[in-house]
């Protein structure tokens, strides 16, 4: 609703309303309605109607004496006048109790019993029904107002680094604010006050007594704690505006202001699963059915796609060249219809944005393509955890790559890569593509074999006893845990510097993080709504039952490697904190341990980089990738 102004009256009549229907109107609103009256002064503003009280009127004479005669009695009864020399303090002590009792009495009455002598209260409703808005000028009409409010869009500006990246927009804040210098100021003394006054300061023998130096340590330890203590509640209680901002994917969409020039965002169907691989019926909600959510994606189309693949039928048509130039142009005939990558854990699509384009041109793909997994990024959020697994994840990324290769190009190669935790929803993206599609499949530091199989789900009703369990550790959760992990993961990543420090953590070489690029490609989704919940929700999922015996990782790594017409290669980081070589190592020891499948079958290297080798040198990255793929795929029969 809004208040306008008009040039008119402000006074119109009302069709269709009766004069009986009038009165009863006012009389709803007022005693006795009259008509409003101009000021002397502004002809546009009305005086205050006489049957509104713009303050608390007085009690009523009687109610006044009542209240005085036995409060000030009460109040002279609870005064000692035992000690005559104090009697000028015993008098000004019996007049401010006399007052008190009386102010207290006369405001619980005014509130209570004689609420007639209350200041007047109504509805802007009220006042339009009866005609007496307080101006000739306003008038009063329903308005549709946007719900973004919270968010002025400004044009994008590309980095300067990173060509598909935008830059954090000036009206957007990452990081909490620093609070205004006087309140930092009292705090800071107040706190201080406050650990000085709870210290024992016990008297020693001498200065140097380690006691004492004791008592200092846990003073300042106390004044510290107390003051960050105090800041951290007024930035989020106060202070609000000095919080990091937090908007809706919505928003980001209706303002034009995605993260990056290749991102989209579009309502994604998937399509419900006929059956598992083992034949056992689906009979749950998140596969039975079809499902529509918002997903957040980067769509990379290669325009050398056609150019080359023209270049590579014309050489292949003219002339016999020796075998040496026939392994060189492996690239140039080389053709893959799609690529698609995953992200790892709490990174988002566009941790792919170093490498997405050359990668697309170096491996010959028409377009790459790679949306944020449930939980990260700008994608939905169901409520159902289900849709935080990998399996679902799986579906996620199918539905998008079958809505760009189409069902008539399942026998085009397609090139899926996964990094970390992404790994696993890229093996089950290739157990769900059909088995004539030839798949190259690259993980890049794959975290395989870290999460236990738990088992499987089923319909059997659970006992009462483990029903209530269940939902008393559901509520402890999401009563007092879930809160108090969110509030630590917005106050974690709200902090200036945060992911500058994770990310050095997890580059082989910590000098080759970036500020405008590196950090702002993970600054960007940590600002979306409910980024904290998506992640606690991600990692709640990992607990539930397995969806099938493909939530074992090893059982699952065996299934890929026996698909038709599918090649796995692995590329690892030598300096990788997060998941070390020996890791990978051993998970695929005990994959090939059953004799089935040759050590050979699946080419690992290893580059001097940290966990995110794609990220951190992208090109040394694709030079690898192009040795792997030229070995085991280019030369495949």
């Amino acid at each position: 609703m809004r208040l306008t102004a008009t040039s008119g009256t402000g006074h119109s009549s009302s069709d269709g309303i009766s004069k009986k229907q009038l009165r009863k109107l006012y009389r709803k609103a007022f005693a006795t309605a009259t008509l409003p009256r101009a000021t002397p002064i502004n002809p546009n503003l009305y005086q205050s109607s006489d049957d509104l009280n713009c303050s608390h009127h007085p009690l009523q004479s009687i109610a006044q004496i009542v209240t005085v005669c036995p409060l000030t009695w009460r109040a002279l009864a609870s005064t000692n006048w035992t000690n005559s020399f104090l009697f000028l303090r015993r008098t000004a002590g019996l007049l401010v109790r006399s007052l008190a009792w009386i102010l207290i009495a006369q405001t619980l009455l005014q509130n209570t019993l004689f609420i007639n002598s209350r200041a007047s209260r109504i509805t802007m409703k009220t006042l339009v029904q009866n005609y007496i808005l307080p101006s000739a000028l306003l008038k009063y009409d329903p308005v549709r107002i946007d719900p973004i409010t919270s968010f002025n869009a400004t044009l994008p500006r590309i980095s300067s680094i990173e060509p598909n990246l935008y830059q954090f927009p000036d009206n957007l804040d990452r990081y909490y604010k620093p609070l205004p210098n006087i309140v930092q100021i009292m705090t800071v003394c107040l706190a201080t006050w406050r650990a000085f006054v709870s210290t024992k300061w016990t008297k020693v023998p001498s200065l140097s007594s380690s006691l004492l130096l004791r008592q200092i340590v846990g003073f300042l330890f106390r004044s510290v704690a107390w003051a960050l203590i105090a800041q951290m509640v007024l930035q989020d209680t106060l202070f609000v505006n000095t919080r990091p901002s937090r908007v809706t994917t919505k928003t980001l969409v209706q303002n034009n202001s995605l993260p990056s020039t290749l991102s989209k965002y579009n309502p994604v169907t998937i399509d419900p699963i006929a059956s598992q691989i083992d034949g056992t019926p689906i009979n749950y909600r998140t596969e039975n059915k079809s499902f529509t959510m918002g997903v957040h994606y980067l769509q990379y189309d290669n325009t050398d796609f056609e150019k080359e693949e023209m270049v590579a039928q014309e050489e292949n048509d003219g002339s016999d060249a020796d075998s040496e130039f026939s392994n060189d142009s492996n690239k140039e005939t080389r053709r893959f219809d799609a690529m698609y990558l995953q992200h790892g854990f709490g990174a988002s699509s566009l941790s792919w944005l170093p490498v997405l384009p050359k990668l697309a041109k170096q491996m010959n793909a028409r377009v790459a393509l790679g949306h944020d997994t449930v939980g990260f990024g700008y994608t939905d959020r169901p409520k159902d955890q289900r849709w935080y697994r990998p399996r679902q994840g799986a579906r996620i990324a199918k539905a998008i790559l079958d809505g760009e290769t189409g069902s008539e190009t399942t026998n085009e190669p397609v090139c899926l890569v996964g990094h970390s935790m992404g790994s696993r929803a890229t093996l089950r993206l290739a157990t769900q593509l059909p088995s004539e599609t030839p798949k190259l499949i690259v993980l890049s530091s794959p975290a395989l074999g870290l999460i236990p199989a738990r088992p499987i789900r089923s319909n059997v009703p659970s006992s009462a006893p483990s029903k209530f369990a269940s939902a008393l550790a559901t509520t402890v959760s999401r009563r007092i845990v879930r809160p108090v992990l969110s509030y630590l993961l917005r106050r974690a990543i709200g902090t200036r510097g945060f992911w500058k420090k994770g990310l050095k953590q997890v580059w082989g070489d910590a000098n080759l993080v970036n500020e405008e690029s590196d950090v702002t490609r993970y600054s960007w989704p940590a600002v979306g709504y409910g980024w904290e919940e998506g992640i606690l929700n991600f990692a709640s999922a990992q607990l539930l039952p397995s969806d099938d015996e493909l939530d074992d990782d090893y059982a699952l790594m065996r299934e890929v490697l026996h698909l038709p017409n599918t090649k796995v290669v692995i590329v690892l980081g030598s300096k990788d904190k997060v998941i070390p070589t020996k890791s990978v190592e051993k998970f695929m020891e005990h994959v090939l341990s059953t004799g089935e499948i040759h050590e050979n079958d699946v080419p690992i290297v290893e580059l001097d980089l940290g966990h995110n080798a794609f990220e951190e040198e992208p090109d040394t990255f694709i030079d690898a990738l192009e040795h792997l793929v030229r070995d085991h795929w280019d030369t495949r029969s």
